[in-house]
């Protein structure tokens, strides 16, 4: 009989654990859910981790992005090779990580998003193993930055010509005046 209570308890205790695992995943689960973009790449570069948001910007299901090379499948051909080479270096312990930047993706449909992106290193007990990165789409925020630039240097321009052709004015009614004065002394 103890036996048997035995094995109770540790089939209880078993499924109590399962319990609490499968918790902490679906609380992973619901975090990757409501993140930003999330991608984990290991050590040479290929998707192993894509959240749904990601997939949505980038217009890819998380099967056609598991397992493929970042870099070539994801960044704008002019990056690629040099963001790479900033990447295995970063692997190899060589280079710090730079934790907040920007840069441009390429989507399926061969669209550039502008995405800021945090990144932190993944490592095991011993080695670097990878990166895991989450990123938010600042497109629309950068195109709406560029427009106000440009209407800022318009109006800039239509001040700096509104203030000299007032200046012109007051210049010619100056003048106006001078010739008046000298015709009035002409006819006296």
């Amino acid at each position: 009989l103890t036996l048997f209570a035995k094995r109770i308890a540790i089939e209880l205790e078993r499924e109590d654990n399962q319990k609490k695992l499968q918790a902490e995943k679906d609380k992973a689960t619901n975090y990757l859910k409501i993140a930003g973009m999330i991608v984990a790449l290991d050590r040479d570069g290929k998707v192993t981790l894509v959240n749904d948001e990601a997939c949505k910007i980038l217009g890819y299901t998380e099967k056609e992005l598991l397992g493929k090379d970042w870099f070539t499948t994801c960044l704008p051909v002019e990056y690629q090779k040099p963001i790479k080479k900033v990447f295995h270096l970063l692997m190899a312990g060589k280079v710090k990580p730079v934790e907040n930047y920007e840069n441009s993706v390429v989507t399926k449909t061969g669209l550039q998003r502008d995405i800021f992106w945090h990144n932190t290193i993944i490592r095991d007990s011993k080695e670097i193993v990878g990166i895991l990165s989450s990123g938010v789409d600042v497109t629309e925020k950068n195109r709406l930055e560029k427009e106000l630039k440009e209407h800022v240097k318009e109006l800039e321009t239509f001040k700096k010509f509104a203030v000299n052709r007032e200046l012109k004015m007051i210049e010619l009614k100056a003048k106006i005046k001078e010739l008046e004065a000298k015709i009035g002394e002409k006819s006296l």
